[in-house]
Formats: structure tokens, C-alpha cells, sequence
């Protein structure tokens, strides 16, 4: 889900309002944050809807650090979530989806830069060092993705790597036989580049199918990142859909504060 434009940022800012003002603050929360890619718009990608800009990612990342939130990794959120401790030292799990070139180029050096070592990168594993044609097909403009060696120096660095499944395909669009297979390569190539199994798991395409549901553990995950306004981690939520709030183009300093502002502080 992108959020585009003045109009809609403002519209996405009411909504946030709205739930802040009339749910109840929840102070065993962590905030979820999901982020497609950052960088400047490049002519025909279909990425571009929801690329954000690098000042805006810095301007982001500033506020968290100013409001004094704790990036982590969602493994991280998800074995600490009852943690009195842990919580108290307000963590945000930031998410991103795709391990394309422009996170080492575009977004990395500001995270370097504001000390911030801990993230979810979300990799279609067949795509490794090569282009996201995978989700394009042929709509447009491809872009190059992450290659093994950067990939596990970002793991040996902290960063966890998620999985967006081995083709990176929808999985409504696989049966429930090759989308185990499809997730175990997944796992299987994850592993053999960290040296651990991964653990988390993200719908491709934002789309949530039940068929996966049913056989993502007997690939060896423990959750699913789903998109959701939600935006955060509780201990009733499901580990089969995690609500990141997406963060699109439009998306503003006081939009991603709203969407903080559900968790108490």
C-alpha cells in the first residue's frame, strides 16, 4: 500500500488521528514499520509510488532517534515482546522489503550515520544479486537488488534477512505443494548465506493468502509480515499476519509520529 501525494498523507494522517485519539494506548506495544525502498524516483519504475525520498528517510529516522525509540530487528520485537525491559526502552521493529541495491546506496548511509545497526531486510532469495523482474514483469523498469557478499556482511553487521519467499511470486498464486518448496529454498539459500535459518517471513506483493498460513512452520519460519494500519506488535497479535504500517512517498515526520503515537510512550 503506497500512500501518495499531499492529499493522501493528510487523509492517512486523519485516520491515524482518529485511531490515536479514540483507541486506548497500549504501553506493552512496539511499532511496526515497513518501508518498500528509498532513494530518488527513477523514470518507469512502478517502485516509485513507494520510494521514499533520502531527506525524508533522514528526517525519519532523526525523529526516532530524537523521540529516543530503539530500532530492532522483528525477530528481536517478536522474542521480547512480554520483556517489562525490553519494552521500556521503546522499540520499533523497521522493516524493508526487497534487499534491492538502492537500501546500501540510499538508505544504509543514514542509518550508518545516525548509529542505527538493527533492521529486517526482506529478500526474494532467487532474485539475489540480480533485478526485481520478479514483481515488475514487464511493467516497467527493473531494478538491481542486493548480492550475496553485501548481503552477509549486513547479516554479520545485525541486520536480520527476512524472507519474501524463494520466487518472490504472490503466494496466492502458488499451490500449497510448490509454495512449501518455494519457501524452503527460501530458507535453505538464507541459511547458507548467514549461517542461521531465518525466521521471518513477508507476504510478496502485500498479499495475504490463508494457504500460507497453513505451512510456513513446516518451512521452519515463525512469522508473517503483513501491511496494516495497525502498525504494531501486541501480545494478542497474530504471528501469521504482523501489521507494519507502510510508510510510502507522501508519508511525513508527523504521519510516522501519529503512527508512533499508537504505542503509549
Amino acid at each position: 500500500m503506497a500512500l501518495l501525494g499531499a492529499s493522501g498523507a493528510i487523509g492517512a494522517g486523519a485516520a491515524l488521528f482518529m485511531r490515536s485519539a479514540s483507541r486506548p494506548l497500549v504501553p506493552d506495544a512496539i511499532p511496526l514499520l515497513r518501508y518498500r525502498c528509498v532513494g530518488p524516483q527513477l523514470p518507469g519504475s512502478p517502485l516509485n509510488a513507494s520510494r521514499v525520498s533520502i531527506p525524508n528517510f533522514a528526517r525519519h529516522m532523526r525523529y526516532l532517534k530524537r523521540r529516543r525509540f530503539r530500532p530492532v530487528t522483528l525477530s528481536e520485537a517478536l522474542d521480547h515482546a512480554r520483556d517489562p525491559d525490553f519494552l521500556a526502552s521503546t522499540p520499533v521493529a523497521v522493516c524493508f522489503d526487497g534487499a534491492y541495491q538502492s537500501f546500501l546506496d540510499c538508505a544504509l548511509p543514514t542509518l550508518r550515520r545516525l548509529e542505527i545497526d538493527r533492521a529486517t531486510v526482506f529478500v526474494a532469495t532467487a532474485a539475489i544479486a540480480g533485478d526485481n523482474r520478479y514483481e515488475v514483469r514487464g511493467r516497467g523498469r527493473v531494478e538491481p537488488t542486493i548480492d550475496r557478499e553485501r548481503l552477509a556482511r549486513l547479516s554479520a553487521e545485525g541486520f536480520e534477512l527476512g524472507s519474501l519467499g524463494h520466487s518472490g511470486r504472490a503466494f496466492d498464486l502458488l499451490g500449497a505443494g510448490p509454495m512449501l518448496a518455494d519457501l524452503q529454498s527460501s530458507s535453505a539459500a538464507l541459511k547458507e548465506l548467514t549461517g542461521t535459518a531465518p525466521r521471518c517471513l513477508a507476504y510478496p506483493e502485500d498479499i495475504v493468502a490463508s494457504s500460507a498460513r497453513a505451512c510456513y512452520r513446516k518451512a521452519g519460519f515463525t512469522a508473517i509480515a503483513s501491511i496494516g494500519q495497525e502498525g504494531v506488535l501486541e501480545r494478542a497479535t497474530p504471528r501469521d499476519q504482523l501489521p507494519r504500517y507502510p510508510i510510502g512517498r507522501g508519508a511525513t515526520s508527523v504521519e510516522l509520529a501519529l503512527a508512533l503515537s499508537l504505542r503509549a510512550s
